[in-house]
This record gives C-alpha cells, sequence and structure tokens, in this order.
C-alpha cells in the first residue's frame, strides 16, 4: 500500500490512496503508521468499514449511515455498468491527553461487469484539542 501523506500546519495530516479490490474482499485503504489502518470492503451496495487502532486506548467511531448521492454524467450504455458510492465517516482514537481525530471520505466506483471496485479514501488527522 502507498498512502500519500501530506502535513499541514501544526500537527494535522493529510492522507490519500486509492486502490482496485475485487468486489467483497477487504482491502487496506488508508494507513497510518502507529495511529491506524483503514480498511474496505465492497458487496453490492454495501460497504464495510474496518478502523485497526494502533494507539492504545479506546476508539469511538462515528459515520453519515447511508451512501451520499453522487452526480454521473454520460452515456446510458456506459453508465449502467458503474456503481458510484460517496461514503464520510468520523473517529477518534487515543488515550486522553493523545486523542487523534480522523476525517474521512470514502469513493468507490464498482464495474459492475468484472467485479472490481476502485476505493479511494482521504482522510484529515489532526491532535482533537478538545478531548481531554
Amino acid at each position: 500500500m502507498s498512502t500519500l501523506a501530506t502535513r499541514l500546519g501544526g500537527d494535522a495530516l493529510v492522507l490519500s490512496n486509492s486502490v482496485t479490490a475485487l468486489e467483497g474482499a477487504r482491502a487496506a485503504v488508508l494507513h497510518a503508521p502507529d495511529l491506524f489502518r483503514l480498511d474496505v470492503a465492497v458487496s453490492g451496495e454495501s460497504m464495510r468499514v474496518v478502523v485497526r487502532n494502533m494507539r492504545p486506548g479506546p476508539i469511538a467511531y462515528t459515520d453519515s449511515g447511508y451512501a451520499h448521492p453522487v452526480v454521473v454524467q454520460g452515456e446510458s450504455a456506459t453508465l449502467a455498468r458503474v456503481r458510484p458510492g460517496h461514503h464520510q465517516l468520523w473517529f477518534r482514537l487515543g488515550e486522553p491527553g493523545h486523542v487523534v481525530e480522523a476525517r474521512v471520505i470514502i469513493a468507490t466506483l464498482q464495474a459492475v461487469d468484472d467485479g472490481l471496485v476502485r476505493i479511494t479514501g482521504q482522510a484529515t488527522v489532526r491532535r482533537c484539542e478538545s478531548c481531554r
């Protein structure tokens, strides 16, 4: 996995990665060393997300529930062969005084004909000052 990572001002980090996986297979999409790894599996119209906490302390996870609408333009025959998706989630992990917060967007594009899914993840990760 080759997650792109860029530091922002302060202690913030931006992560981005894209993988192609077989439908139903669990794929590592984002990895922040010593913090977390985010795995995704897409099957039909369902998506399963697993956050592997690599820090001591608990994890608090929340997501937006169902997928967000996606606007797609193109020829009907082409559009019938793909299923786009857009999902958002947030989580906090770590011990009190050392909590980090991640805000994640996951985009999916399923190729109906060949059973492949393109999964793109982007996240901002920063220390949570209000989480003492």
